[in-house]
């Protein structure tokens, strides 16, 4: 069992002959990235949950992300691992934008929902005249024909967006 263990960390760790270690993570775009643990992430045949590490023959390999709630996936990274050394791959997820429209008839969406601190929720005055946009806690603004307004909500919870001239409201759901 011990012997097992040895040849499992020596796996894990980059640790033989001609194999070099590659290092796979995830994590958000932006200024502040964020780790995004248990994305899945395959390489050569073998599916890991982010992050891992993984010891392989010296040669090119393709990266492939899987999918992570609220984000975009990254396309596929290409590696070359060298004998003894370690690389990196870093899927870099996007978040999924919510766009609101403002039109003649309403909201486009009144039920919308994130995640706090990644997701931007888009207002968009498509009217022909300027609107007042109210959002809960956050904003009163007048959006000119074509103008927006973009916000990440940094608390979980339920806001209330509504256009108060008319009868236009929804709600944003953060979770």
């Amino acid at each position: 069992m011990l012997l097992l263990a040895i040849v499992g960390f020596a796996l894990l760790s980059g640790v033989s002959g001609n194999s070099g270690l590659l290092t796979v993570r995830a994590q958000s775009s932006g200024a502040a990235p964020i780790q995004l643990q248990g994305v899945t992430a395959s390489v050569n045949g073998y599916t890991g949950t982010t992050p891992f590490n993984i010891s392989l023959s010296q040669g090119q390999y393709i990266v492939t992300f899987g999918p992570a709630n609220w984000f975009h996936e990254p396309s596929p990274k290409s590696v070359s691992i060298s004998k003894g050394l370690t690389q990196y791959a870093v899927g870099v997820y996007t978040p999924i934008a919510r766009a609101i429209s403002i039109t003649d008839s309403g909201f486009n969406q009144t039920k919308v929902s994130g995640y706090r601190g990644v997701t931007p929720f888009t207002w968009i005055n498509f009217q022909d005249s300027p609107q007042q946009l109210v959002i809960q806690n956050v904003a009163r603004l007048t959006l000119s024909p074509g103008q927006n307004y973009t916000h990440v909500f940094d608390s979980p919870g339920t806001y209330y967006y509504s256009v108060p001239a008319s009868s236009f409201n929804g709600t944003a759901t953060v979770g």
